[in-house]
């Protein structure tokens, strides 16, 4: 897709001695496409200013930045520790060792101009599972839980061993993109309760906390008796510290008395048992 100006309107180039500048400009246009434009059905040319100047307030205002210490621009105080280090090679996705679930294209559920609905699809399994990904406004949603987790490895072991027997499921793949949080949103004003389930440790937590905030959801085995019992399992080294969590402050506490990370493969057994039907 190519975006031409508008009839009339100036042409800028790079500042002479300032190359960087297109850097940060190539960036920003790669976060772009890779968060919302790739994942997106664009219908036409009014659907796609709401959905950037949507896209461009998710940026600024609330999607975690790694340079930033996991807060977003405008944020004025840390999501995570201000003593946080960049992380080291064996944890979040750098530790991942199976493959990680591509996205397809993001299938537009309604005919109107109005409405975003949106639903991921994968290759060989699908991120939201159940008879309908599309959430719908009627009486029963009001009880209606919607798990997300983190990883696409919890995704893909639900639908190995659960099958069409699992409760609808959404996965974040790491920081929610701005398509994944429009899903998010849709899900909310639906009248679902979002539960979350990250890995334990800064990334995750840092992840958890954003969608607890900005969607008012509520942690699923993310307390300090979840970690603890999960310590029984395989773990990996925390470097990071953990700053205060809003849903439960002896959580960090025990976190950086252990200094282990865990990740959600290792409480699969006990994720996918809530998840059965």
């Amino acid at each position: 897709m190519m975006c031409s100006p508008a009839p009339g309107s100036p042409r800028s180039g790079s500042r002479h001695g300032r190359p960087q500048a297109n850097a940060y400009a190539e960036r920003w246009v790669r976060t772009l496409r890779h968060e919302l434009l790739d994942r997106t059905i664009i219908w036409n040319e009014k659907q796609l200013r709401a959905l950037l100047v949507e896209y461009i307030d998710h940026y600024n205002q609330h999607r975690p930045h790694r340079g930033i210490n996991q807060r977003a621009p405008n944020d004025t105080a840390d999501v995570v520790s201000d003593r946080a280090r960049p992380p080291d090679p064996t944890s979040h996705h750098l530790r991942r060792t199976h493959q990680r679930v591509p996205h397809r294209s993001l299938n537009h559920p309604s005919a109107t101009q109005n409405e975003r609905e949106v639903s991921f699809n994968a290759p060989s399994r699908r991120s939201m599972i159940g008879e309908s990904a599309q959430i719908t406004s009627d009486a029963a949603a009001d009880e209606f839980p919607a798990p997300t987790c983190e990883n696409p490895a919890i995704v893909m072991l639900a639908a190995d061993r659960l099958g069409s027997a699992c409760s609808p499921l959404i996965c974040l793949e790491g920081q929610p993109s701005g398509a994944t949080s429009q899903l998010l949103a849709s899900v909310r004003r639906a009248g679902a309760t979002l539960r979350v389930h990250t890995d334990f440790d800064l990334g995750g937590i840092a992840i958890a906390s954003h969608i607890i905030q900005r969607f008012e959801a509520s942690p699923w085995r993310m307390r300090r008796d979840d970690y603890l019992l999960a310590l029984e399992g395989p773990t990996t080294h925390l470097a990071q510290k953990i700053a205060a969590t809003g849903w439960d402050p002896a959580l960090p506490d025990e976190m950086n008395a252990y200094r282990r990370a865990v990740h959600e493969e290792s409480v699969a057994d006990t994720l996918l048992a809530d998840l059965a039907i």
